[in-house]
């Protein structure tokens, strides 16, 4: 009895693993492409979409998508992923909120996330989570036009968010940005050699109502150290996002040169060492950095 019974769930698996082989070899790829363009192209949506190729992905089974470009229309920049994976882990489909899975490799480094919708409890609700590990964020090219200055790292995420659907609308949300090795190319005349090595910068912070409240940002290197706290208010694009944050830092003098600095208290508190007041307020991309 046992055996006809273990005989018999195998043929059950096998079977089972047989038709979805059989369904990601037959499946009209080409045709499922133009239509997923078709949907995510819409003038509604936050982003555009555009990718070469579909095809099956088995291990975990799902779609491999091939030189995916992903355009978020607030962003006003670029995302070119080589292969993008989605896939449906099929223990998430008693999840309570099951979506899909994607992963990729993107800015030199890696990226994984999830993404679920919910509306049989009401309005339609997102369910969003990604994660990365050494993306080099001196190739996102649009990145130095927003902030005026160059700056370069290898970036690390983690970051959680919850919201509605339409309007599309972040309610609640954290998340971590740790930026290794960061130094920023500017052209303040009062910085020697015209960059500001950060070192590490560990950024926290939650969503509230779509409004993103920085719990804390410290920067640590050899040569500057320091920490601010305060908040971002996105707007319809990153023109119309606000900031505001505030804190204090402590530079080694030999990174300033003096000859540029009227205010002789100033030179006395970095002779000494001492914290300084740091503002960055205004809105992008036209910041205002208030170093003294």
């Amino acid at each position: 009895m046992k055996k006809t019974l273990l005989v018999g769930l195998g043929y059950a698996v096998f079977a089972m693993v047989a038709t979805i082989t059989m369904l990601l070899w037959k499946f009209p790829y080409q045709d499922f492409n133009f239509w997923v363009l078709h949907k995510v192209n819409t003038p509604q949506s936050p982003i555009r979409l555009h990718v070469d190729t579909i095809s099956p992905s088995y291990l975990p089974p799902g779609l491999a998508l091939g030189n995916a470009i992903i355009i978020p229309k607030a962003l006003q920049t670029t995302f070119n992923i080589p292969l993008l994976k989605l896939s449906l882990p099929l223990g998430d489909l008693v999840a309570a909120h099951p979506g899909i899975k994607v992963g990729g490799a993107i800015f030199g480094g890696d990226f994984s996330g999830s993404l679920a919708v919910d509306n049989l409890t009401g309005p339609e609700k997102f369910y969003f989570s990604l994660s990365s590990d050494d993306c080099d964020i001196s190739a996102i090219p649009e990145l130095e036009q927003m902030l005026k200055s160059k700056i370069s790292g290898l970036l690390e995420c983690d970051i959680r968010l919850e919201g509605r659907t339409h309007p599309l609308t972040v309610d609640t949300g954290k998340g971590n940005l740790t930026l290794l090795d960061a130094v920023v190319d500017t052209r303040m005349p009062f910085l020697k050699g015209g960059h500001i090595p950060l070192g590490k910068i560990d950024l926290d912070f939650t969503v509230d109502g779509g409004r993103i409240n920085v719990t804390q940002c410290r920067f640590n290197s050899k040569q500057i150290k320091g920490e601010l706290a305060g908040s971002i208010i996105p707007g319809r694009t990153l023109a119309d996002t606000s900031v505001d944050l505030r804190g204090t830092y402590q530079i080694d003098p030999s990174l300033i040169d003096t000859s540029h600095l009227r205010d002789k208290s100033i030179i006395d508190l970095l002779n000494k060492k001492k914290k300084m007041p740091l503002n960055v307020t205004g809105k992008l991309p036209s910041l205002y950095i208030g170093f003294f």
